[in-house]
């Protein structure tokens, strides 16, 4: 499993994953940091759009969570496993959040 890690300043526009991350969360949730898949309340869903950087899907999100990009496979046809994992995480109160990608290798 290959593992990239990366520290993203809240102030930083530079978050590429936020839409694909704010796509997941409205279509099909996110995990706690418990693994309990939950949904979003329709009221947020509007804050949701709204996010643009890390520290905006925390206030919205307001927990540590992570979402699972699908991952369809071709030897096997419509089987669809997990792929990327994306997590968001509070660090340093609201200063910072830390972003982690975790990648399947194939």
């Amino acid at each position: 499993m290959r593992v990239v890690i990366f520290i993203a300043d809240t102030k930083s526009r530079d978050f590429r994953s936020l839409e694909v991350v704010k796509r997941l969360i409205a279509d099909s949730g996110a995990c706690n940091v418990h693994d309990q898949r939950f949904m979003l309340p329709r009221q947020k869903l509007a804050d949701l759009d709204n996010a643009t950087d890390c520290k905006g899907l925390w206030d919205v999100m307001q927990q540590g969570f992570y979402v699972e990009t699908p991952c369809h496979s071709i030897a096997r046809p419509g089987k669809i496993m997990a792929g990327t994992r994306i997590t968001l995480l509070q660090v340093w109160s609201n200063l910072m959040v830390k972003s982690h990608h975790r990648t399947p290798d194939i």
